[in-house]
């Protein structure tokens, strides 16, 4: 008797649709995973909210197969958001989140800030780009990559600092999660790093827990 094939859960970002994680997907399923791409209202209610909405449509799509996930940008705080409601179904899990503002956000910090702003974010800011997502199992192996090709609205904005790395969007020291198993930076954009070949051959790496194929690619372990 064969083991189930690996499921992933898809979790894309803030604005975007499941459609934007498909490219990722498809590289995925070539691999063998069987993939779930959700679409979640990002700024219409809470982090909280969206997982309690989807959470019997996660259940049952990971059923008894090993459940894994790539969260990008949003999506990796709504996957801290998914830990904390459902520990047990990511207990024997590995997770990779793509510019994932985990520490909190400056490009949110500043939509905050001024009432007329507030409502290009909605409500991600509560527990999620404030830096306040629910905490990090250590035990569940996390690799955090972060793009480094500044294009974006916080490099327009000149929200980072001259020398301060970032992807345009999110600082690299943003996505630095403590309790995150490994780190690694990629040479694109915020936008970029859901298309990234490079980023699909790290995802498929780190969930089969094997050495990517190419040396440059190879993450930093802490």
């Amino acid at each position: 008797m064969t083991a189930p094939s690996p499921k992933i859960l898809l979790v894309h970002g803030l604005f975007m649709r499941a459609t934007m994680m498909m490219p990722l997907a498809t590289r995925l399923r070539r691999q063998g995973f069987v993939c779930l791409a959700l679409t979640y209202p990002t700024r219409q209610q809470t982090l909280h909210d969206s997982v309690a909405q989807h959470l019997p449509r996660i259940q049952d799509f990971a059923a008894d197969a090993p459940l894994y996930a790539v969260g990008h940008s949003l999506g990796g705080l709504y996957l801290r958001h998914l830990l904390a409601a459902w520990p047990e179904g990511l207990a024997h899990s590995r997770v990779v989140t793509l510019g994932t503002p985990h520490l909190g956000s400056k490009v949110g910090a500043y939509f905050r800030e001024r009432g007329w702003r507030r409502s290009i974010i909605g409500h991600c800011w509560e527990a999620g780009l404030d830096g306040n997502a629910p905490p990090w199992d250590p035990a569940i192996p996390l690799l955090s990559i972060a793009g480094t090709k500044s294009f974006g609205i916080g490099s327009t904005l000149r929200l980072f600092a001259a020398d301060e790395p970032n992807d345009g969007t999110v600082a690299v020291a943003e996505t630095e999660l403590p309790e995150a198993a490994a780190y690694h930076h990629l040479p694109t954009t915020h936008t970029a790093l859901q298309f990234d070949s490079d980023a699909a051959q790290l995802v498929n790496a780190w969930f089969r827990n094997v050495s990517p194929p190419r040396a440059a690619l190879a993450v930093t372990e802490k």
